[in-house]
């Protein structure tokens, strides 16, 4: 390796003063709690939509047992074959 230069010396860097590490934490500390605070938020509406999931299920059932009811009743049946007789039926 002859055309290589020599690099410069690594200074050594101090280390950071108590203060700046005592400010860093608190920071950190800042920026932690606002986390949880958003977890915990987080996870309030992940319950709420949850629970709402499980609503619409029921009133999706409900309904849906409602329309078998209809399609199964005597005058549904009636109207259904009357309009079979004109060629228009569901």
């Amino acid at each position: 390796m002859p055309n290589e230069s020599p690099s410069p010396p690594v200074e050594a860097s101090s280390p950071p003063s108590r203060e700046a590490l005592v400010s860093d934490l608190a920071l950190a500390r800042e920026a932690a709690r606002r986390l949880e605070a958003e977890v915990r938020r987080l996870e309030v509406r992940l319950s709420q939509g949850r629970a709402e999931s499980v609503s619409l299920r029921h009133q999706l059932e409900e309904r849906e047992r409602y329309v078998a009811a209809i399609h199964g009743s005597l005058p549904w049946r009636l109207a259904q074959a009357l309009r079979g007789l004109v060629g228009r039926r569901w």
